[in-house]
């Protein structure tokens, strides 16, 4: 059996009876308006303002309340639906074991290497050295593309959007 954290989220339960309860206002506020006419068209003309007409104010009243009750539970019921998923995938994807930043670098060997700058093929994403004219592992040509400044893919020179990163080029 799934209880309603499995199901959607936390909330869920209390959207789905926000719903209905939304449903029997509106539902009761068309009965009170429906009364309110009735009393009015069978009433004498001396009591034309009975307690029939006076139902009707709050039936419209319950009205807007019940499609607005509605209207936001529905959405925030289904805006859950589609995050739960998100949620559970990126639970999974933390991992266990945290590394430490002083962990991930050896700061010793951070003085000696060189910063060396590279240019993604556009074929086979292979990192290549920004002199290089051809890749060094397809062959294709490297020059007359667009650098992206992003993910430092090369692209089609009249394309405008970086086709791995979508980074538009003339936003610069």
């Amino acid at each position: 059996m799934s209880g309603p954290a499995e199901q959607g989220g936390p909330f869920e339960m209390f959207y789905m009876l926000a719903k209905y309860g939304g449903l029997a206002l509106l539902i009761i506020g068309i009965a009170l308006l429906i009364y309110s006419f009735v009393g009015i068209i069978g009433a004498p003309p001396a009591a034309f303002m009975n307690t029939f007409f006076i139902l009707g104010l709050p039936g419209l009243v319950m009205i807007f309340l019940g499609q607005a009750i509605m209207k936001v539970a529905s959405e925030k019921l289904e805006n859950q639906k589609k995050d739960s998923g998100r949620f559970v995938q990126n639970q999974e994807m933390q991992p266990e074991n945290k590394i430490l930043p002083s962990e991930k670098f050896d700061y010793k060997d951070l003085k000696t290497k060189k910063s060396t700058s590279y240019v993604r093929c556009h074929k086979c994403d292979t990192e290549n050295e920004t002199g290089a004219r051809t890749c060094k592992n397809c062959g294709a040509s490297l020059t007359g593309k667009r650098l992206c400044t992003y993910c430092r893919k090369l692209n089609e020179p009249d394309t405008r959007f970086c086709k791995n990163c979508g980074h538009d080029f003339e936003l610069m």
